[in-house]
């Protein structure tokens, strides 16, 4: 599988443009740096705002220029990232494998239709697509009984966080489908066809 051709997600020095792309490298990512992320354009006054905005408001100075505050990544979070460099090419391959892994359980199951996994979506993530949420209660009890975590991706979307409950909200109806349908299941470089095979179990309601 090319997967270099197949990933819409593929940074390249030709495909960056001005408008920013925004990377978070939080521990749930592929790449992670355990918190932290980055900015990328080839829009050079952005950048230098951007970098101002996450360095107290400084521009070439210490003197506050802008509003800004300490979003500088530390050096303990930076080590981590070098590190996670020098094993790249090793973890990104085992996340692919993670990955056909997935593909060659759902298939065998008849559910790859509903599995939403890399090289269509970050190579950190395997989504189950529920097709309603009725489907999705069934996966999530047989999940719970075999005592593999998971998430609703979503939650149970913005608009009903507490927060807002005050707020004057439209109807949606796409929100509350892909809230009450959306789970994401386990990914981790060292996952086994075992336990992929186990996970797929539980998908079939």
């Amino acid at each position: 599988m090319q997967r270099a051709a197949l990933n819409p997600y593929l940074i390249t020095a030709k495909n960056i443009s001005k408008l920013p792309t925004v990377l978070s490298f939080h521990a749930t990512k592929s790449f992670s740096t355990a918190e932290g992320g980055c900015v990328i354009s080839n829009d050079h006054d952005l950048i230098e705002r951007v970098t101002s905005n996450l360095n107290f408001g400084f521009i070439n100075t210490r003197e506050t220029e802008v509003p800004g505050i300490n979003g500088k990544m530390g050096e303990y979070n930076a080590a981590i990232g070098l590190a996670e460099l020098d094993s790249w090419n090793e973890k990104k391959a085992l996340l692919e494998q993670v990955s056909d892994l997935y593909h060659e359980a759902a298939k065998t199951r008849g559910i790859q239709h509903k599995l939403i996994i890399a090289p269509n979506v970050c190579s950190s993530y395997a989504l189950f697509a529920a097709d309603n949420p009725e489907e999705a209660q069934v996966v999530k009890s047989n999940l719970e009984k075999a005592g593999i975590e998971f998430r609703y991706w979503y939650g149970n979307g913005l608009h009903r966080q507490k927060h807002y409950y005050d707020s004057a909200a439209v109807s949606s109806p796409v929100t509350d489908h892909l809230a009450s349908t959306l789970l994401g299941l386990p990914v981790a470089p060292d996952l086994d066809s075992i336990a992929v095979n186990l996970i797929c179990d539980q998908l079939i309601p």
